[in-house]
């Protein structure tokens, strides 16, 4: 997998780890236990030097990145912050052929998937915008990075038939586990499918879907809706993605 895992120390006393989802995860998908990059960090500092060294990789094109978070802010262990204007700058030197999609595991810090986007040079930037339950959290985690590399998204090299396949690839989420969107506040805001070769981007599910129930897809985005339920409900084989 192109994939690097990068988490914090996530309390004092003890400590759990996603490092053994992402064994399994890399070992389903991979054939291998290893078939991905693990770092930790604690701080801005520890932080700002490993991004570089792991973006620098050319096996590597997503980052999972996990923490404490909130609203504007993820934290390192003992609660070292680390703003939305310092990861900006620290990932606006990645250049779209370096990285292709960063998603926060971190508590409310998917309130600002929108602006980073805006202000780098990635395809899409994923998180929650709730407070989310570490095991939940986890298990979605899992469920999404499977259903990302098993989809047709992992392997497009055009950015914008990367932008369709991502956005055909969200509306399947939606349909099969809005819970994930609606309860947990998940958001990715991506370039626009249709709007290239300009920097426009869109966030899922606010600027796609009219409303929380999923009944009303806004018409530009009705065509690639259509196509993705029309997709899943012919699937024979369960758990196949766009």
């Amino acid at each position: 997998m192109d994939l690097g895992v990068i988490e914090t120390r996530w309390w004092k006393d003890g400590n759990n780890s996603i490092k053994d989802t992402f064994d399994t995860l890399a070992g389903i998908i991979d054939n291998n236990p290893f078939g991905y990059h693990y770092e930790m960090f604690n701080n801005y500092e520890s932080l700002r030097e490993l991004l570089p060294r792991v973006v620098a990789n050319p096996q590597i094109r997503h980052l999972y990145i996990a923490a404490h978070g909130d609203e504007t802010s993820i934290y390192g262990a003992n609660d070292n912050r680390i703003s939305r204007t310092v990861l900006i700058n620290m990932i606006k030197q990645f250049h779209a052929r370096q990285l292709v999609g960063i998603y926060f595991g971190s508590c409310a810090f998917g309130e600002q998937t929108k602006y980073i986007i805006e202000s780098t040079k990635v395809s899409w930037v994923a998180g929650f915008s709730e407070d989310v339950d570490w095991m939940d959290c986890a298990a979605l985690d899992l469920f999404f990075w499977n259903a990302y590399y098993s989809s047709s998204v992992s392997k497009a090299r055009q950015v914008k038939t990367r932008s369709r396949r991502m956005l055909s690839f969200l509306f399947a989420l939606w349909i099969r586990i809005p819970y994930m969107f609606v309860e947990m506040g998940f958001k990715v805001s991506l370039l626009h499918p249709e709007k290239l070769p300009r920097r426009v981007c869109i966030t899922f599910p606010e600027d796609a879907i009219l409303d929380d129930k999923g009944y009303e897809i806004k018409n530009e985005y009705k065509e690639i809706f259509n196509e993705t339920e029309n997709l899943i409900s012919k699937q024979k084989t369960l758990g196949s993605w766009p």
